[in-house]
């Protein structure tokens, strides 16, 4: 039988996820596949060993796309090995695939990682049974994503085996893990009713006569423009207007947030309102454990609770093993008045560096939510007397396993969480740490073991190291949260938000920063389960950082700016003059708390697979690297000033900030390096322009176009290898594009390099052609964030 014509008895739906959006719709594309009847498997793709990915017939891929057309890193290791099974043009002859790629069209190389994906599979044989999706998170991913999966299910259905009984389709690797029986919480007794409920439902429908599948579509469609109708209805009786978080209740600690829904008053329906993501959480909080014991304190509560499970977890690459390290020092690098606050810290690791670190490496911190968000969050939900219940998240249906990041919370009330109290307690590693003596990394990591033991699985720490506050919610998540109302206004404005109509306000509440708790004050009478707000947020995630030094005895030194932020929106309903801008101060997560962390604090940290490697001695090197981009250009430095004898290889930097006076960034060390002959600096300033000593005002890809000829040379001819570290917005794309005029401008001046090339003619089309080629060759290296 061939391959178009066999009907798989099971689906895989595989993901590559960096902030949790792939995984999260992926695992929501899984559960329909159940409740449809699909025998079906949920994997990421890095897990393709346990799995056995060649042996599978039939999958649905859902990928992102981070940095700079990069693969997500829980992808890594599969990328190799397809690399490696697709140059064999019949490799996958036997795979039928589909793919939806997550993007965002503000940054070059858009769904790249789908893209490829869908190259590769297609080079070695592999055949498309469905069309690929890509969704834009810069216009509404849902645009695309709602759609794409409605189409998939006709087209699953062709090619897969389905039971048409929901819920029989969970493979057993999938099943969620079923203990013994604990303290149910409200949260449990709710799922359990809730579980009931659904069953009673299925009884009574599979009693009613099956609807003609034309006839259930035009069923489906009426009752959708009749929750639209009912959700938008006499809207003027709603008393609309600007809603500011000044006015919602439960608001303390919380930033403000202003929307304006006075557009809902004009309108007979709502369009483009997404699916609800399906329920699948229960929770059941127990009382805290006991205090620790006497004398123990928490001193080291920058480090998850559960962070030993971390550190010990098997993984195939142990140089990515995560591990503790302690916070040695931390330096401003800008004046006191300059705009952004940038900071250099050290980290002490432990011996022997079983990193084996070298220039150019980047790494991961894990970074807990801000406390001020998760206590507001806690009230909310009437949650604040619970904090330190121990908690146990189990999943609806047995079959399914919950998400990834919450699979540690699976043990029910009353296992681990309680049984961690007999620990034994340790002396504290050092009461106030002095700037020269702070304690080794195991001794931190082996007392904070002790003290906090107690904390781990608590509903505090769930919603302070497992889940992001920060992250503005989904159009999903909204629609969800409208079923979580008291109040119809408020359901009627979340329904809002969710919809086409309110794609405006739903924009700026993202422009805003808006968090959950910021997004949940705004309405008051929203309050999910702990359970269903698990379901919505996406888990949190370690930021990453360049390592700004040739690591050497064991110390990793990184330079970051503080989040810290203020934005303006107007309040058209402000009563007085003074009151008509709402200012709102935002943080990030990672940086204020690293900011603020006590010298001698441990710290979990990871090494992440190295974007840029210095290269060899006797190649030219160009680097673009402004801000704290310049970061892993210092390593480079001083990496290349340890070679013996010195390389006379060129290494060329083009730096930028906004003052030469407050925020040239590692000043001293790259002006003496210019001055001993190391290094060639082309400073450009956008504020004050750096004075006589650098010339007038402009950024980095001014300076590059002005030195095009030089740049051009030393790339075509030289063999260079040009690095660009930092913004992927702005810089990154401006730095591209003045590559590409530099590259056509020295083919107008050498007519004779694009034919060497074979190329007819060099214009901007075969320039950025060119580029990607030099990319592919790890001649044009980029590491680029938001």
């Amino acid at each position: 039988m061939s391959s178009d014509k066999f009907v798989d008895k099971q689906v895989a739906f595989l993901y590559a996820s960096q902030t949790g959006n792939a995984e999260s719709i992926s695992h929501n594309i899984y559960l329909e596949a159940i409740r449809r009847g699909f025998r079906a498997s949920h994997h990421v793709l890095d897990d393709y060993r346990k799995f056995n990915f060649d042996s599978l017939r039939t999958i649905v891929f859902v990928v992102s796309t981070t940095g700079d057309g990069d693969p997500p890193d829980n992808s890594a290791r599969f990328w190799r090995v397809l690399r490696k099974s697709s140059k064999q043009s019949e490799a996958y002859v036997h795979l039928r695939y589909a793919v939806l790629g997550l993007g965002d069209t503000n940054y070059s190389n858009f769904c790249n990682t789908a893209q490829r994906l869908d190259k590769q599979l297609e080079e070695a044989g592999a055949r498309r049974f469905y069309r690929k999706g890509l969704a834009d998170d810069a216009t509404g991913m849902e645009d695309v994503v709602e759609p794409w999966i409605d189409g998939l299910w006709e087209k699953l259905e062709e090619i897969a085996e389905c039971s048409g009984k929901k819920g029989e389709g969970a493979e057993e690797g999938e099943k969620g893990e079923k203990g013994e029986e604990g303290e149910e919480g409200e949260e449990g007794e709710e799922a359990k009713e809730a579980e009931e409920s659904e069953e009673a439902k299925e009884a009574e429908e599979a009693k009613e006569p099956k609807e003609p599948k034309e006839a259930k579509e035009a069923n489906e469609a009426n009752e959708a423009e009749e929750m639209n109708k009912a959700a938008s209805g006499d809207q003027a009786a709603a008393g609309l207007g600007a809603l500011s978080l000044s006015d919602a209740d439960g608001s303390a600690g919380i930033p403000p947030v202003v929307l304006d829904f006075r557009a809902m008053s004009g309108l007979s329906a709502l369009t483009g309102v997404p699916r609800a993501p399906a329920a699948l959480c229960t929770t059941a909080i127990a009382p805290p454990p006991p205090p620790p014991a006497p004398g123990a304190r928490d001193s080291a509560a920058s480090l998850p609770p559960w962070h030993l499970d971390i550190c010990s977890s098997s993984t195939s690459d142990p140089e990515q093993q995560p591990f503790v390290a302690v916070l040695r020092s931390r330096e401003p690098l800008t004046s006191d008045d300059a705009v952004k606050r940038t900071l250099l810290a050290e980290l002490q690791l432990p011996a022997p560096d079983r990193t084996r670190s070298r220039a150019g490496d980047a790494f991961n911190v894990y970074a807990p939510n801000d406390p001020r968000k998760v206590t507001a969050l806690l009230q909310q939900l009437r949650l604040d007397g619970k904090a330190g219940g121990r908690v146990a998240v189990g999943s609806l249906d047995e079959r399914i396993a919950v998400p990834v990041h919450l699979r540690r919370f699976t043990t029910t009330v009353g296992g681990s969480a309680a049984s961690a109290t007999s620990a034994t307690t340790v002396p504290s590693a050092t009461t106030v740490p002095s700037a020269t003596t702070v304690p080794s990394a195991h001794t931190a990591h082996t007392a904070h073991a002790a003290r906090t033991a107690h904390a781990a699985h608590t509903v505090d720490s769930v919603l302070r190291w497992a889940v992001d506050l920060h992250q503005p919610p989904k159009r999903q998540a909204l629609r969800a949260l409208a079923d979580c109302c008291a109040d119809a206004e408020d359901r009627e404005r979340l329904l809002f938000l969710s919809s086409r109509q309110g794609t405006g306000q739903y924009e700026r509440l993202r422009a805003q920063s808006a968090g959950v708790p910021e997004t949940l004050a705004l309405f008051p009478s929203c309050r999910p389960t702990l359970a269903r707000l698990l379901d919505l947020l996406p888990p949190l995630l370690p930021r990453s950082y360049s390592v700004c030094n040739a690591p050497q005895g064991g110390r990793w030194r990184f330079a970051f700016n503080v989040v810290e932020y203020a934005l303006e929106a107007a309040d058209p309903f402000a009563q007085r003059e003074e009151q008509a801008v709402v200012r709102m101060e935002r943080r990030g997560v990672c940086t204020p708390f690293l900011a603020a962390l006590p010298l001698g604090a441990p710290l979990l940290v990871a090494r992440r697979p190295a974007a840029f490697r210095l290269a060899p001695a006797d190649v030219p090197v160009i680097m673009v690297g402004p801000g704290t981009g310049v970061a892993p250009f210092i390593g480079f430095l001083e990496q290349r000033a340890m070679q013996r004898p010195l390389p006379e290889a060129p290494m060329w930097l083009f730096f930028g900030c906004r003052s030469a006076q407050h925020d040239f960034l590692f000043r001293r060390q790259l002006e003496d390096a210019q001055e001993a002959g190391r290094l060639r600096l082309s400073a450009s300033f956008s504020r004050d322009g750096g004075g006589a000593q650098y010339g007038g005002r402009g950024y980095v890809q001014d300076a590059m176009v002005e030195n095009g000829e030089e740049i051009a040379e030393l790339m075509a001819q030289g063999k260079a290898v040009i690095y660009v570290c930092g913004d992927a917005k702005g810089m990154g794309k401006d730095v591209n594009a003045a590559l590409v005029g530099i590259l056509v401008r020295y083919a107008e001046a050498h007519p004779e390099w694009p034919a060497q090339l074979g190329v007819a003619k060099m214009d901007p089309a075969a320039a950025a052609k060119l580029l990607t080629q030099w990319a592919a060759e790890k001649r044009y290296l980029r590491d680029l964030w938001a």
